[in-house]
């Protein structure tokens, strides 16, 4: 979906809402939605983005329905996919390792070879 935003420059345009002209606002938009084009003065302009912001304030302060916790779960999976990370294999004498003290196939913490190992690569 394309939604997008541009300040107008063309002296000649006017707001396709209040009719308001270019040289009677602070500036003037075009704003494109779904293949739509419109040109909004400064005013028109935020009385859009605070009736969106209204909306979506509204939706987060609702308590939402069984259908609509589903259709949050569908589209949760739909747009933010959870990848699954591959377990990290840690040596057996991690833990020793991290106790400071001696593991039982290396003489000290810093030799220990199956921790380091990888390192050593």
């Amino acid at each position: 979906m394309a939604i997008r935003l541009r300040v107008n420059q063309k002296e000649t345009s006017k707001c396709q809402e209040c009719g308001c002209k270019w040289k009677s606002t602070k500036e003037m938009y075009d704003i494109m939605v779904c293949d739509s084009k419109f040109t909004l003065c400064y005013d028109c302009k935020n009385l859009l983005f605070h009736k969106l912001l209204k909306s979506d304030c509204n939706y987060n302060n609702r308590t939402k329905s069984q259908d609509d916790m589903l259709r949050i779960r569908n589209y949760d999976v739909k747009h933010s996919p959870v990848e699954e990370k591959e377990k990290e294999v840690m040596p057996d004498c991690y833990g020793m390792f991290l106790k400071k003290k001696k593991c039982r196939q290396c003489k000290f913490v810093y030799d220990c070879k199956e921790t380091f190992n990888e390192q050593e690569d």
